[in-house]
């Protein structure tokens, strides 16, 4: 009997600490990971050295407002620090900035980025 106990607290053990990891997806099951959010902003940042300033899910208005895009979308932000060029509309170089936002869908979809960040 006390062998079952203790096997049993050993399984609920094990099946809490699956249950409390920190680098699921918004949505349990559905997009990518907060680590794959993460990689994928990389890959959209310019800036092999930045660094993480923020990665979280919610909805879209949180961050920014994207014409076209519902405000209550699900998104993953993530905030990068370094050194980014800057996104202006003026014709000929625009001073670098120190940090960017990327927004990604939950499926690790690219949907806009802003830099510098305004969060």
């Amino acid at each position: 009997m006390t062998r079952l106990v203790i096997v049993l607290a050993v399984y609920l053990l094990m099946a809490c600490a699956a249950g409390a990891e920190t680098h699921s997806s918004p949505s349990p099951g559905i997009g990518i990971t907060r680590d794959q959010a993460i990689e994928l902003a990389f890959q959209n940042s310019g800036d092999p050295d930045a660094t993480v300033r923020l990665a979280e899910s919610g909805p879209l208005n949180r961050y920014l407002t994207v014409l076209g895009e519902p405000p209550d979308r699900a998104v993953w932000a993530v905030v990068l620090d370094g050194t980014f060029p800057k996104e202006c509309p003026a014709p000929g170089p625009c001073p670098d900035t120190p940090s960017k936002l990327v927004i990604l869908d939950l499926f690790g979809r690219f949907v806009t980025s802003e830099s510098p960040s305004p969060r």
